[in-house]
């Protein structure tokens, strides 16, 4: 028989061990929690990094949270699960899921009304749990909930079940506790940076008004409200008069002080209208959701102009400004944020035609050049609005795996028409002599973003960014260059400008000599689309030229077409006589880079390695440096 003394000796002892394990769990906790909310980007994400890491620590299988509901006194099932076993536990979540739960009543409102964590040894037999039946189904046994607390309030119910059956553990709630306090500290705070980058993110810094992505989501909340209501609504765009003479002649400082004061004048009006903001630049807009039946849109419309009656005081001079307005109404011209917007702008583009003051849409003014005329509208507003956002190809070594540079390219993320491709608005930026401005925008993003990747110790690589022949056209262009990378700070050795072959072709000694002169700086220059033109190769070896890359319409078909295959070969053949390196375009099966590395390939580009990403999906891939796909290993090894 056991000494009872004995006994006691290795109960204490177990709890000891127990408690150890506990201290070092909760030092574990406490890290892990702190980090993972800290790095989150917003409180949503910090409470869902916080349930994966608590799950994972304490090896429980579900984790999940409630948050407080429109209902007073009541807790809404977030949307925010950790799963072990999707599948298995799916159906627990679903049921869960649309839930919203009583303060006091079960698991979860008992914790809400008591601020206290509790603990149910097994919740599937548990006849105070009302999910018992759901949790049994998928096994679950026994649960855990612990409020997420300020000194003050309870900002949401933590909840945890396993597949075990376990007993209450004293230290287990003492942990669970002190990790809730740290966790409501780091969520509240999560919460008010969230709440003012949200506000930044959604006003114009200048006039403080809300900018065009507020006002778009305030258009469509009245559009919604107006279709249950039935009554009609306006938008109107307002564009500033002669502000481009102002702004040059007095100076963009004071043109940004005038804008001030416009924004002013015009926020009591637009609290008396509802809604104000600056779109972009000289324009303004204004929604009046509900028109009621003595008000129409044209006597708002007059209201606005009256505000501009009298001058802007500005450095001690009178300055008079006139307005522009172009509106649509809801729903007839419309009943969506983009069509309205779109409509807008025809009247306003129709009114600055004639030289008028106010003008409606009309339905007589869509002509078939009115979408065009909208979008060069939009692209400018693009640029002043920084809409272009930056993708990034990788380009890999086929030794090594390497990556070793990237294709910089540009997409526009308008804020109603969504993304557009680069297809409808290239060509029209290179018409409108838009490009010049848009590509220095371009060069200047590509540049800090290579420098931050290298201020983070990622590995340095090429960038590789387009210039169009309109370049070529204006004087100045190896100096904006230059400049460009010494306010930046990024290498001009890792800068490549990529050219077609028609481009290289237009002024010859011209382009020569503008190549020349950034080379001795270091810049790189390929030609793109190689194959595709008109090149001779007498001047090919003229050029101060680096890379040469294959057009993908060779590369498509390599695997089966004996002359594509041929023309390939060739062209890695010249430009390694060249001293030239090659880079194969729209690769996009393992078939083809093992026929591309055969044939002496330097570097590839395609969907096999990645499509096109922006900065925060491309970072991942540079920092692991080399990128292998599945079943590229051997051929890596192969060729090394």
């Amino acid at each position: 028989m056991r000494d009872p003394k004995s006994s006691q000796a290795i109960a204490r002892k177990r709890k000891r061990a127990g408690n150890e394990h506990m201290r070092s769990i909760e030092v574990e906790l406490y890290r892990s929690v702190a980090l993972s909310a800290c790095e989150a980007i917003s409180p949503e994400a910090s409470l869902l990094k916080c349930i994966e890491q608590i799950c994972r620590l304490m090896d429980w299988q579900v984790g999940h949270i409630y948050l407080p509901s429109q209902k007073r006194d009541a807790l809404a099932s977030g949307s925010l699960w950790y799963l072990a076993d999707p599948i298995r536990f799916g159906p627990y979540q679903e049921y869960t899921e649309s839930l919203v739960i009583s303060s006091g009543v079960g698991l979860v409102g008992a914790v809400f009304a008591t601020g206290q964590a509790h603990w149910i040894a097994d919740a599937s037999k548990d006849p105070s749990f009302l999910r018992a039946r759901q949790a049994r189904e998928v096994g679950l046994r026994s649960a855990f909930a612990f409020p997420i607390r300020t000194c003050k309030d309870t900002l949401g119910v933590m909840e945890f079940f396993t597949t075990r059956h376990v007993e209450a553990e004293p230290a287990l709630f003492q942990t669970m506790n002190d990790v809730a306090k740290l966790l409501g500290k780091v969520y509240k705070r999560k919460r008010l940076e969230f709440d003012v980058m949200m506000k930044a993110s959604s006003s114009d810094p200048l006039t403080h008004l809300p900018n065009r992505a507020m006002f778009s989501s305030r258009l469509h909340e009245a559009i919604v409200r107006g279709r249950r209501s039935g009554a009609p609504g306006a938008v109107m765009i307002m564009d500033l008069d002669r502000f481009k003479v102002i702004n040059e002649t007095l100076g963009h400082e004071a043109g940004d002080r005038l804008l001030r004061a416009v924004a002013d004048r015009l926020l009591p009006f637009g609290g008396q209208y509802d809604h104000l903001a600056r779109l972009a630049g000289d324009e303004f807009t204004i929604l009046v959701p509900e028109l009621t039946g003595t008000q129409t849109a044209a006597q708002v419309a007059e209201a606005v102009h009256e505000l501009f009656e009298q001058p802007f005081s500005l450095d001690g001079h009178s300055i008079y400004l006139s307005v522009s307005i172009g509106g649509s109404l809801f729903p007839t011209d419309g009943e969506d944020t983009a069509t309205l917007m779109k409509h807008a702008s025809i009247a306003l583009d129709q009114v600055k035609k004639d030289q008028g003051k106010i003008q409606f849409y009309q339905h007589s003014m869509q002509t078939p050049t009115s979408d065009r005329l909208i979008l060069e509208h939009h692209l400018r507003q693009a640029l002043d609005g920084d809409e272009l956002v930056l993708h990034y190809q990788p380009q890999v070594c086929l030794r090594s795996g390497s990556i070793v540079g990237a294709e910089v390219l540009v997409r526009w993320q308008h804020p109603d028409m969504g993304l557009i491709p680069p297809g409808k608005f290239i060509p029209l930026a290179e018409e409108t002599g838009l490009i010049m401005p848009m590509t220095e925008q371009i060069l200047k993003k590509a540049c800090e973003q290579g420098r931050r990747w290298q201020e983070e110790g990622l590995m340095p690589i090429r960038l590789g960014v387009n210039l169009s022949g309109i370049h070529f056209k204006r004087n100045g262009l190896d100096e904006s260059i230059l400049e460009t990378l010494d306010e930046t700070g990024f290498p001009a050795e890792l800068l490549e400008l990529e050219l077609t072959e028609g481009i290289m072709m237009e002024n010859v000694e011209a382009t020569i000599t503008t190549l020349k002169k950034l080379n001795a700086h270091g810049i790189q220059f390929a030609v793109d689309d190689f194959g595709t033109g008109y090149s001779s190769l007498s001047y090919l070896k003229r050029f101060p030229l680096s890379v040469l890359k294959i057009d993908q319409s060779f590369v498509r078909d390599i695997a089966g077409d004996p002359e594509d295959r041929a023309i390939v070969s060739a062209i890695i053949a010249l430009a390694h006589r060249l001293h030239l390196k090659v880079i194969a375009e729209g690769v996009e099966t393992e078939e083809q880079l093992r026929f591309l590395q055969g044939l002496g390939c330097d570097y590839a580009q395609g969907y096999y390695f990645s499509r096109p990403v922006d900065s925060s999906h491309f970072r991942p891939m540079l920092a692991s440096e080399r990128i292998i796909p599945l079943g590229m290993t051997a051929l890596i090894g192969a060729g090394a």
